[in-house]
């Protein structure tokens, strides 16, 4: 008695609370069905079985077992199976080609223009060079990518000949005169004079082979942050610049060094100083020192024999530094 008395006063509910109860079953039911029901309205109804096996018997056709069963696998992802994939040369292929094959517009135009600044595809991971195919895209792709090696002369002759063209035009728009030099061997073309680099744009370099938009750009930034440049050698402190490409790029290139914007020492300031990429505060502090300790100095050469800045940083610095003497005599 005292046990269903005790249970009683447990499950006693009033009638609001039974009525609530009641509405809370009823919810939870709903969303349990709701739950059920929703993966099985929703779901994606497409057969990508029939995709999957079309691609694995092309590849077979073309490829037979020279790869992987996990390279196979990244070539049938749903996301893939969707473009037209299909075997392509890099360095012919057309930009409704690459459309088809996944590749967005930008990503198009950027890789038309690395190839037609010069460059050459010599082995798929070439294709990694192009700004905008990350590795993801490049795996997919990989399997199709066919370099055809007995196309490679007449593709970089072709390279090459655009190349020149583009500075030809260039030089021509900006009335500036053209150096040829008379080849004696027939059938060559004439050699158009080297790009002075404290000179060109980002769209004059883009005609180097291997520079793209995005190094031709990296290569304007740091010309305006030094300056101007005094060697060609400096482009190797371009951000990731390859230094294949510099090898490649440095017997085009010529530097003036008269085009450099160089800072008077006697007239700037320390924050001035500082802020250029060879000189640290330590060091241009002890120039503006130097400076109010001896008055105007007359020529550089007085920084490096009275050792206000070491031989290394005065090498560095120097070309990007004056004393305007001229000026001072006014």
């Amino acid at each position: 008695m005292k046990m269903k008395q005790y249970l009683d006063e447990i499950l006693y509910m009033t009638k609001a609370q039974r009525n609530g109860s009641v509405v809370l079953i009823i919810i939870l039911f709903l969303a349990l069905i709701f739950r059920i029901l929703v993966p099985v309205l929703f779901q994606d109804r497409t057969d990508y079985s029939e995709i999957i096996a079309r691609n694995m018997r092309e590849i077979d056709s073309i490829y037979g077992n020279n790869f992987s069963n996990a390279d196979k696998q990244n070539l049938t992802d749903p996301y893939l199976a969707e473009k037209e994939l299909f075997a392509f040369d890099p360095n012919t292929v057309s930009n409704t080609d690459l459309i088809k094959l996944g590749l967005s517009k930008k990503t198009t135009e950027i890789f038309m223009n690395y190839r037609n600044s010069g460059a050459f595809f010599y082995k798929p991971e070439d294709m990694l060079k192009v700004y905008g195919i990350d590795t993801t895209i490049y795996r997919q792709l990989k399997p199709y990518i066919q370099i055809k090696v007995e196309n490679n002369v007449k593709l970089k002759d072709r390279n090459r000949n655009l190349q020149k063209v583009a500075k030809y035009d260039h030089l021509k728009e900006n009335n500036e005169s053209v150096s040829v030099e008379k080849k004696t061997t027939i059938g060559r073309e004439k050699r158009v004079s080297p790009i002075e680099l404290n000179y060109a744009d980002s769209a004059l370099l883009t005609t180097l082979p291997g520079i793209g938009p995005v190094f031709a750009s990296r290569i304007c930034k740091f010309r305006e942050y030094l300056g101007g440049f005094y060697s060609v050698d400096q482009l190797l402190q371009v951000y990731n610049l390859p230094e294949e490409t510099f090898q490649a790029v440095k017997p085009l290139l010529t530097v003036d060094i008269l085009q450099i914007q160089a800072i008077n020492i006697n007239f700037c300031t320390v924050d001035e100083l500082k802020k250029h990429p060879y000189c640290k505060y330590k060091q241009a502090r002890a120039i503006i020192d130097y400076r109010a300790k001896n008055g105007s100095l007359k020529a550089l050469e007085q920084l490096l024999q009275d050792m206000v800045i070491d031989s290394v940083s005065y090498k560095k610095i120097s070309p990007y530094l004056t004393t305007d003497v001229e000026l001072l005599a006014h």
